[in-house]
């Protein structure tokens, strides 16, 4: 990676997030069936179901969206972080963060601000995790606390 070129850490697909996978996807399919059933009867009000049936589908559209975006990208001036597909995305410039902890399951950055900033290293996919805590020591350097 060259110094210009930004490095991006995919969200994951956890645990949690395949069981809502699932259960979306049942939702959504058991609503469709539901509405078609009822359309196929002669009772309008299966639209509803088909209604519902596509809310499920757009749930399931932005969780898969959600893993496909980055959770943090890191540049050599700044870091983007990524809280979710619906929300706007942190700027952080690396000379901001006065302090840094890490532990098992998370990294807690100190701001300049005072403000506190999580990332939750599940939310990474498995295979960047180190990847990603090297990075961050190694643009923070010795503010590093934990290790």
């Amino acid at each position: 990676m060259s110094a210009e070129e930004p490095r991006e850490f995919k969200f994951g697909m956890t645990g949690h997030r395949k069981v809502l996978l699932v259960f979306y996807l049942l939702a959504g399919l058991s609503n469709a069936v539901a509405g078609v059933l009822h359309l196929v009867l002669g009772q309008a009000w299966g639209m509803i179901w088909l209604l519902a049936a596509c809310i499920w589908g757009l749930g399931t559209f932005l969780l898969v969206h959600a893993t496909r975006m980055p959770y943090v990208r890191i540049a050599a001036d700044e870091f983007v972080f990524f809280r979710g597909p619906m929300r706007a995305p942190r700027f952080i410039r690396w000379d901001s963060v006065r302090s840094m902890r890490v532990d098992d399951k998370k990294v807690a950055m100190t701001l300049d601000s005072g403000e506190a900033l999580k990332i939750h290293l599940s939310a990474v996919v498995e295979p960047e995790r180190q990847e990603l805590l090297d990075e961050l020591r190694r643009h923070v350097g010795s503010h590093i606390e934990g290790d």
